[in-house]
């Protein structure tokens, strides 16, 4: 009786140590491959995605893989390392097995979602809306670095008595920052340009005359973005973006915002 319960104790211990083996879990991590998490545990490629079936072609950085239990027979891979990326990477590596020897393509990496945080690139392009003096303009502006933006408008408006245009040229400070699928953006630059409105003629009374002249002066913006796309190809992403750009001529910030524009475009990551 004895040795029975004894056997039994030892049958339920062996099966709760491989059940806790059999369900051993790895995150991926950044930089790491198949190679190496499974040269990590002491098993092959092929027993991993084994004991992975829904993995499919694809594994991608947070994913949990589970971790079989270690064979005395298993053959060990060579660690191999990437390097690391503003990006989220997913591995592809085709594997072909033939006895004990496992046979290696070399990996291709797929860009997919980058992660969220502050942007290195991207670009801008909005229209630009005053309705109130029926103004209306385009902006494109793009990041130079992570915190430098360079933005080009021109607009043009058509009052009764009254047309003006446009045009002008900035660098300055400015950033986007991406959380999940939401986009902020921001900016703020000195500006210089050229631009031309209609005046009344003192000498030809009743008559208006075009007046051109340089400008210059300060410029910021904010604005708010939802992700209509993503690229499953490089991570590249789109956003539906509206906000508000707000200028100071000649440095004169009494009427910047009430004079301000509203700007509906799109903003990109990439």
């Amino acid at each position: 009786m004895k040795k029975r319960l004894f056997f039994c104790l030892m049958l339920i211990i062996n099966t709760i140590v491989c059940m806790a083996q059999t369900m051993q879990k790895h995150t991926v991590k950044r930089g790491e491959t198949l190679e190496n998490i499974a040269n990590m545990y002491g098993i092959t490629v092929a027993e991993l995605r084994e004991a992975n079936p829904n993995m499919g072609e694809y594994y991608y950085v947070g994913m949990v893989l589970n971790i079989p239990e270690k064979k005395e027979t298993n053959t060990q891979v060579p660690a191999t390392t990437t390097t690391n990326s503003e990006k989220r990477d997913v591995l592809v590596t085709n594997t072909t097995t033939k006895g004990t020897n496992t046979q290696l393509s070399p990996p291709k990496t797929l860009h997919i979602e980058s992660e969220d945080g502050f942007l290195n690139e991207g670009r801008d392009y909005f229209f630009l809306i005053r309705p109130k003096d029926k103004y209306y303009g385009l902006l494109y502006g793009g990041l130079l670095s992570k915190f430098c933006y360079m933005a080009i408008n021109a607009g043009y408006g058509f009052q009764k008595d009254n047309h003006s245009a446009g045009i002008n040229f900035g660098i300055g400070w400015g950033s986007k920052y991406r959380f999940g699928p939401i986009l902020l953006e921001g900016s703020l630059f000195p500006y210089v340009g050229g631009s031309s409105h209609d005046e009344a003629d003192i000498e030809k009374e009743g008559k208006t005359k075009t007046k051109n002249e340089f400008s210059y002066g300060a410029q910021a913006n904010i604005g708010i973005g939802y992700n209509i796309y993503r690229r499953k190809k490089d991570g590249g992403g789109t956003y539906l973006t509206i906000g508000y750009i707000m200028a100071a001529p000649k440095f004169k910030t009494d009427k910047m915002v009430k004079n301000g524009e509203w700007l509906v475009g799109l903003s990109t990551d990439f």
